[in-house]
């Protein structure tokens, strides 16, 4: 019993998102918080105090990742490591700037190649059921952060779909540039805190294009990657752009793996005009596009390597138990291993259902508090340490 209960407290306290209100505060940081030029703003293992919440929301970070100091550390293990993704940012700020700045060159490219490939090889060699990627985003480095993890998705993908060495290569190369057009557009109009006028919109939707024109005239560029930056926007039904294409066989593939990629990670992203989603959220919203804007088939590979419990989440059933996510399921990400510990609200002896063979029992929501009746009942029991950090 007590090598159980210690096995909640492990679980629970594992690195999580939380917002960062004065709910924070005294919360120990999980996970370092970079900027967009892939310097740390924040260590983990730092104490967080009104005074770092409030510089960290001046930057336009809205959640940051916690722990509990009194267990041993557990690992997120995401996708790439953090040393790849750290380059990724610098290398494609870079590239940016010059591109703004008008001193693009070949060797821009080269290191995106570079960066790109270690992406691809971390993806490779990751041993992961189910892939997870933290979604911690500034306002300020969204473009960047959206764009690794738009090429992280469509290498999933690329992977999943069995092409090649050389073709996920070229995929995710344009998935990394996907939206390097919106260097040329008017920055006033890309970070417009508010929903864009019709004319403005006309103006957003001509980074396709001028993104494909940047690449399509490198040589260290794929035509195919820059098709990839062409065709990300447009849609089965004809209603994306720059185009208007109609139907999968009118479209890239890669475009239509890139789109799909994309729309995650966009309404799963913080920014300044709406909150985020919740994966989960996100996936049924992309299933109900399902053949009528994006491939049936990408949706249905992508969300067969996604995790969208992520392991140590907190979650609701529909049967009124709440519980742990233990363990992740290849091909059923929805249906993962519960760790129960609350019936009907009440505290009860821990066991673990395995969704995908409960079939009547399915996951609510994910809990970021607790009810107040239960974690009253939990304060007075054995069970202090499950809420002392949610």
């Amino acid at each position: 019993m007590i090598m159980v209960k210690y096995l909640i407290k492990e679980l629970v306290i594992k690195m999580r998102a939380i917002p960062l209100d004065d709910q924070a505060v005294g919360k120990t940081l999980g996970k370092t918080i970079y900027d967009e030029k892939g310097r740390a703003i924040l260590r983990e293992g730092v104490t967080l105090t009104k005074k770092y919440i409030k510089a960290l929301k001046q930057k336009g970070f809205t959640m940051a990742y916690i722990r509990n100091e009194l267990v041993p550390d557990l690992e997120v293990n995401e996708a790439i490591n953090e040393e790849t993704r750290i380059k990724a940012l610098k290398t494609l700020r870079e590239t940016i700037e010059n591109i703004s700045h008008k001193n693009l060159t070949e060797k821009d490219f080269e290191k995106v190649s570079q960066v790109v490939n270690a992406i691809i090889d971390d993806i490779k060699n990751s041993n992961q059921v189910l892939f997870y990627l933290s979604n911690i985003k500034s306002f300020d480095n969204y473009l960047f952060q959206h764009s690794i993890n738009v090429c992280i998705y469509s290498s999933i993908i690329g992977h999943a779909l069995h092409l090649n060495q050389l073709d996920i290569k070229k995929l995710a190369v344009g998935a990394m540039l996907h939206d390097i057009g919106k260097a040329k557009l008017p920055p006033e109009i890309l970070n417009k805190p508010r929903k864009l006028n019709q004319k403005e919109y006309e103006i957003i939707k001509k980074h396709p294009i001028e993104g494909y024109n940047i690449l399509r005239n490198s040589s260290n560029i794929s035509l195919i990657s820059a098709h990839v930056a062409f065709t990300h926007h447009e849609r089965l039904d004809g209603s994306g752009y720059p185009l208007g294409k109609k139907g999968k066989d009118n479209i890239h593939l890669y475009g239509q793996i890139c789109a799909v990629a994309d729309t995650f990670d966009a309404i799963t992203s913080n920014r300044i005009y709406r909150k985020a989603i919740k994966p989960y959220e996100a996936a049924d919203i992309i299933k109900e596009n399902s053949g009528v804007t994006l491939n049936p088939h990408i949706i249905k590979k992508f969300f067969e390597n996604i995790s969208i419990y992520p392991t140590g989440s907190i979650v609701l059933l529909n049967s009124n138990r709440i519980g742990v996510v233990t363990k992740q399921i290849k091909n059923s990400p929805e249906k993962p291993t519960i760790l129960i510990f609350s019936e009907n609200f009440n505290i009860v002896e821990p066991y673990e259902i395995d969704l995908y063979k409960e079939k009547e029992d399915y996951i609510k929501v994910i809990i970021e508090k607790l009810p107040p009746s239960l974690e009253h009942k939990l304060s007075s029991s054995n069970y202090n340490h499950i809420i002392s950090y949610l």
